[in-house]
């Protein structure tokens, strides 16, 4: 009988999966008129490059994404061109094509999206290749979806108290271990407190580069702080929001380093670094969430410790500062960067957090909207970037001006604008402008249309 039943489990067991499963196959042409730089050194591609690569939908994908009560599987292969191709041209448009070739050139790094979600009252947690950000700022010190994608497993457990819900996260992220022949792993944990206007966060992370995590690193209940270990670079951050009536505020403080007085005279200490952001979301109307088919990568984001919620129009004001010294160590595989190896770019440099780095300050003005059929967005960046970056030197002695900026400060003002319109279910109008204010003037305008197959 006991036999009968396990084949009868077996049998079933597929056939419940394909039938809480859905196959799509998407097609998304989008042409751009720009007159961004042409990329010249293929192994000298920038992050912020990259990301107007990802910044259009994959010309086609192919996702299987199966969903059970408080769970979801999802697995998204994009085809897109090459990004070296993209890049080289200017961008003009997403379609697989190179010139000189009959075929379609696709880029073979995907899939960039493919994760297991479970969210029950008491345990969740996310295991696999997205997007995470942490908080409800645009950015954070922390973990930003300006990154393309995170290798994670993220734990989170929950219950009550008399301040409202208290949980537990623990996180590992992996890093590409063939760029600096060594392992990296960020190991985080945090505390929150949560009630319906009052979020309080308390994060630890642990950068563990040149070794595998060993159960020191891995120990969810320690301050790896107080570890010493060799191969660990430690940072802290304390994160608030409070919601009064329409409006949502809130403020990160992240701290890198700090020179007490008994280390101010070693030279075997680091300097102070740490960044900072203060913002706020004003609600002017209520509305619905876009219903539309998910088709970029930051759609299958997950956001921990935030209170905010879409749908509605929103007004958005932030500000960023991140010391001269924030994300750097001696040993560069320590430094708080998470590069990419991408096929005929090379190494593309990125950080965890603050998409700008440190020595940099950001002032961030936007506005959303959104409802059920219509999501638009339009921000504006203003950026002052001083002389330091992450491959600067980082040596005794430190640069006085440890707060930053360092001269001589450069001055950036990006705006940026995306709309979708779903005119019914299976077809989506799709429109991105962006112009950067420098030593002259770029602009990358775009527009196109996705339309997809469910089977």
């Amino acid at each position: 009988m006991r036999n009968k039943s396990m084949l009868l489990i077996l049998l079933l067991f597929p056939i419940i999966g394909v039938s809480w499963s859905e196959f799509r196959f998407s097609f998304s042409p989008v042409l751009s008129v720009n007159n961004m730089p042409l990329l010249v050194d293929y192994n000298k591609a920038t992050m912020r490059e990259f990301e107007r690569y990802l910044s259009m939908p994959p010309f086609a994908d192919f996702s299987i994404e199966m969903s059970l009560p408080k769970c979801e599987l999802v697995l998204r292969f994009d085809f897109r061109q090459v990004p070296s191709t993209f890049l080289k041209t200017g961008g003009k448009s997403n379609l697989p094509y190179t010139e000189g070739y009959i075929l379609p050139t696709i880029d073979l790094n995907f899939p960039r999206v493919g994760f297991l979600e479970m969210n029950e009252d008491v345990l969740s947690f996310s295991l696999g290749r997205r997007k995470i950000a942490y908080g409800s700022s645009f950015y954070s010190f922390i973990l930003s979806e300006s990154f393309p994608y995170f290798d994670h497993l993220w734990i989170n457990l929950t219950t009550g108290s008399v301040l409202g819900d208290l949980s537990y996260g623990f996180y590992a992220i992996t890093s590409d271990r063939s760029i600096y022949n060594v392992p990296r792993t960020l190991i985080g944990h945090t505390i929150q407190i949560l009630n319906e206007n009052v979020l309080i966060s308390v994060l630890e992370q642990n950068l563990v580069h040149g070794a595998y995590p060993d159960l020191e690193d891995l120990a969810p209940f320690i301050l790896h702080h107080n570890t010493y270990q060799i191969g660990s670079n430690i940072m802290g951050a304390v994160r608030m929001e409070m919601s009064i009536g329409n409006v949502l505020g809130y403020g990160e403080f992240t701290l890198d380093d700090l020179i007490t007085g008994v280390e101010s005279n070693s030279t075997e200490s680091n300097p102070n670094a740490f960044g900072w952001l203060v913002g706020g979301v004003i609600s002017l109307l209520e509305g619905d969430e876009f219903l539309g088919p998910r088709m970029m990568e930051a759609d299958y984001s997950v956001r921990k410790s935030s209170l905010l919620r879409g749908g509605g129009l929103k007004l958005r004001f932030e500000y960023y500062h991140s010391t001269t010294y924030m994300y750097n160590r001696k040993e560069k595989e320590g430094r708080f960067v998470n590069p990419l190896w991408i096929e005929e770019l090379g190494v593309v440099n990125g950080f965890f957090g603050f998409p700008y780095g440190p020595d940099a300050t950001l002032g961030l003005v936007g506005a959303e909207y959104e409802n059920s059929i219509m999501k638009l967005d339009v921000m504006m960046e203003c950026l002052r970037k001083g002389t330091i970056d992450i491959d600067s030197e980082y040596a005794f002695p430190y640069n006085e001006n440890w707060y930053g900026l360092v001269m001589p400060i450069s001055h950036e003002f990006v705006i940026s604008a995306q709309a979708r319109y779903l005119v019914n279910p299976k077809l989506v109008l799709l429109a991105r402008a962006k112009i950067h204010l420098r030593e002259s003037v770029k602009y990358d305008l775009s527009v196109g249309f996705s339309t997809s197959i469910d089977f």
